[in-house]
């Protein structure tokens, strides 16, 4: 499917009976494809089950990924947080791949320009049709929150990308979930978090093809913010969410 993005650029001139160049404005149009495949072409590599809004509804629910090129696609659609969660149209792949033709570097070239916009373009491909997008590959990550003692909370949860505060040992990839279990409900109950304790663990990557998972925290993340683990390991010896606020305190004016 060829689509057209709108794009501005800076491009220099030398007016009549001037020298020096000047800079001006220009705003084009142009046209991008975005492949078309079949879903024999895309099989579903993952399935992510966790809680999500679909059509306005939030509650549990499954999301595949599908395979192709050695990527990860998935529907495109608002996210949880942005309306309903309802499948976003080619109008908002438009809008998207325009977006990069504009803005920060103000002074870009339409060479950097047209780049900027095949490259967003090549984020999309339709499936059978439907929309989709790259996406990262999920894993496994433990969020904690507050001073611990269920004041704030411990959270097994599933991301796509690594947040460079959290430490490499705590994330999982699709393969590893009983070990995330297992690290989850060590770090909850070191925190004091018993609340966070699950009966039921929802969060689930079904793996249907093992090639799709390639993400190895030990060696791709690192070692998180050193102040946040701090913080962490002064949490996990105080026996209060009182005791843990004091000792907070006390180490962030050890800090400055």
């Amino acid at each position: 499917m060829k689509i057209e993005a709108k794009y501005t650029f800076q491009e220099s001139y030398v007016p009549p009976r001037c020298r020096k160049p000047r800079y001006r404005d220009v705003d084009k149009t142009t046209t991008v494809t975005i492949k078309e495949i079949t879903s024999e072409e895309a099989p579903i590599a993952l399935i992510v089950t966790d809680y999500g809004t679909r059509n306005g509804i939030w509650g549990v629910c499954d999301t595949p990924y599908r395979w192709f090129g050695g990527k990860l696609y998935k529907l495109y659609r608002h996210q949880s947080g942005d309306n309903t969660g309802e499948l976003r149209t080619i109008d908002n792949v438009k809008y998207e791949v325009s977006r990069e033709g504009s803005g920060w570097p103000y002074d870009a070239t339409e060479k950097k320009r047209l780049s900027d916009i095949r490259k967003a373009a090549k984020q999309f491909i339709l499936i059978d049709s439907e929309i989709y997008k790259r996406a990262g590959e999920p894993r496994y990550c433990i969020y904690t929150f507050g001073l611990g003692h269920n004041q704030g909370g411990s959270s097994f949860s599933i991301d796509e990308h690594y947040n460079e505060n959290i430490s490499k040992e705590r994330y999982f990839n699709a393969l590893q979930r009983d070990e995330a279990i297992t690290y989850f409900e060590s770090v909850a109950l070191g925190r004091g978090d018993t609340k966070s304790i699950y009966d039921d663990y929802v969060d689930n990557i079904k793996v249907l093809i093992s090639e799709a998972v390639r993400c190895k925290p030990n060696k791709e993340h690192g070692d998180g913010c050193s102040f946040k683990n701090s913080l962490e390991a002064v949490i996990n010896c105080s026996d209060s969410a009182v005791e843990a606020g004091l000792m907070v305190v006390a180490v962030g004016l050890a800090g400055h």
